[in-house]
């Protein structure tokens, strides 16, 4: 998640009471040290304003990692259980729908997790370069688009928020070049490899953009 997207959605939840928010499922959280130290500004932005707040957050990941309270895939009936035992009034998906083989069972799942006018907020990829994790669809939707996905939820907000560029990134990571000039002349052959580099040289000083919303289940 970018800087830019973890602002737009502290401010997003600043908007609702502890009661609508609160418990708060993180899907996709990823671990401790990546919320709070690779991309502090998840931290700072979302969960520490929360957790000041009073709302209690449950993050999920298919990583069994630290900082992960639910461990499963989100698709599996059991991971499902455990969360509804947890009677969540929101959820938070953030840059997952586009590394989701059955996009349509998991929009499913997220509507049936959640109660009457329980919240979700939702951000996917708009203009980004390909990056499998271990898939990437390459589905990149528009705010119309993310519409059409959740067939129980209300649109209640959103924004296609623009953020950094390759260059930017280069700068913070300078690894990134030397990793870059390893692929162009190691000859590496793997076609991954390849469609990862094209990509990210196209977003050279392009913005990326990302899809983001906020619904309520009826």
């Amino acid at each position: 998640m970018s800087p830019e997207e973890a602002r737009w959605f502290g401010s997003a939840l600043s908007h609702y009471s502890v009661d609508e928010l609160s418990p708060l499922i993180n899907l996709g959280s990823s671990s401790a040290a990546y919320r709070q130290t690779a991309c502090s500004e998840i931290e700072q932005c979302i969960f520490e304003p929360l957790r000041k707040r009073g709302v209690t957050v449950y993050h999920s990941d298919m990583k069994n990692e630290s900082g992960v309270d639910i461990v499963g895939d989100i698709l599996d009936s059991r991971t499902q259980d455990g969360i509804r035992s947890l009677r969540a009034r929101s959820i938070l998906c953030t840059n997952i729908l586009e590394h989701v083989a059955n996009r349509e069972g998991f929009c499913r799942v997220c509507e049936d997790l959640l109660p009457a006018a329980g919240l979700l907020l939702v951000s996917v990829p708009y203009r980004y370069p390909y990056h499998p994790d271990p898939i990437d669809t390459l589905f990149r939707p528009d705010l119309g688009q993310l519409k059409r996905l959740w067939r129980d939820l209300d649109f209640v907000e959103g924004k296609i928020v623009s953020f950094g560029n390759y260059f930017r990134a280069m700068r913070r990571k300078k690894w990134l070049i030397a990793r870059d000039a390893y692929l162009v002349f190691a000859g590496v052959a793997k076609i991954d490899r390849w469609r990862v580099l094209v990509g990210n040289y196209r977003f050279l000083f392009s913005r990326y953009e990302a899809s983001c919303a906020v619904f309520r289940k009826r």
